[in-house]
């Protein structure tokens, strides 16, 4: 279903990225809803400025959304109850997971109107597609009889992704070059970070952050991160040239990172203070 709702948007400010350990930034901020709904999570973002992620709307049902332009496309897959979209590539093609009756889920690629299955053969609790690239590939993650695992799909076979180590293993985001982020989950239960090459992995954790939950990654190796400190507040968070920069929106209670582009734009949620409602925002470095 598709409806054409004009997107309320507004400049919040300009503030400074602060950084862990470089030296700060100038990071523009602008904010937007979809109209009508109480909350607004952008969790991807491409080269023309597209956005995908979820909302839920004035009576508490969330979608599935592909935002371009003014136009918002509400994505539902048939084969399931409920739809949640995270990441998209330059065709619009968006990735996500739809949940079953068993209370699983299936992964899936909405182009166009159509849906495409994302499921790991091996996967026997479920499967979720999180980013994808402009290439034909795919990373998410599944559950079989042992544990959680990341997994890349390259449109043909699929790659089961297991960081050294960890006890959980979630693949968030892939560049064109086939750079693979995955979030970590320690014996413990603390959330790390680390980056896939294709032949080994590196943790790569935001310096300080109690937990540090990595995001997606662009053609230029700029990462997004979203971490939480030691009063419990999120912050999102870039990773550009061996340097990390915190980002905060201007009057926010708590911010995520979850999406870059090619051209360095962020996109994500944040939380105005008071309530715990979602809105969103796109940033970028103020020339």
């Amino acid at each position: 279903m598709k409806a054409n709702l004009l997107i309320v948007g507004m400049i919040l400010a300009v503030g400074m990225a602060s950084s862990h350990p470089a030296s700060a930034q100038t990071i523009r901020y602008s904010t937007f809803t979809i109209p009508g709904a109480q909350s607004t999570e952008a969790l991807g973002i491409n080269d023309s400025g597209a956005y995908s992620g979820v909302y839920t709307d004035s009576g508490g049902v969330v979608h599935c959304f592909l935002l371009v332009g003014r136009t918002v496309t509400n994505i539902n897959d048939p084969n399931g109850t409920s739809s949640t979209c995270y990441g998209l590539n330059n065709a619009n093609q968006v990735v996500g997971s739809y949940a079953l009756p068993t209370a699983f889920s299936n992964g899936f690629v909405y182009s166009n109107g159509g849906y495409t299955d994302i499921i790991v053969p091996t996967a026997t609790a479920g499967t979720v597609a999180v980013a994808n690239n402009n290439v034909g590939g795919v990373v998410g993650y599944f559950a079989d009889n042992i544990g959680t695992h990341g997994f890349y799909y390259n449109g043909s076979t699929y790659q089961q992704l297991d960081v050294p180590g960890a006890a959980a293993s979630l693949a968030t985001g892939i560049n064109d070059g086939g750079m693979i982020t995955l979030q970590v989950i320690t014996s413990g239960g603390s959330i790390e970070s680390a980056i896939y090459n294709g032949h080994s992995y590196r943790i790569l954790d935001v310096p300080g952050a109690v937990t540090s939950g990595v995001h997606q990654i662009n053609n230029r190796g700029q990462i997004v991160y979203t971490w939480t400190d030691s009063d419990s507040v999120s912050h999102g968070a870039l990773y550009s040239q061996g340097q990390f920069y915190t980002l905060d929106v201007p009057g926010a209670s708590g911010t995520h990172a979850d999406g870059i582009n090619s051209t360095g734009v962020i996109a994500g949620p944040w939380t105005p203070m008071n309530t715990t409602n979602f809105k969103s925002y796109k940033a970028s470095r103020v020339p």
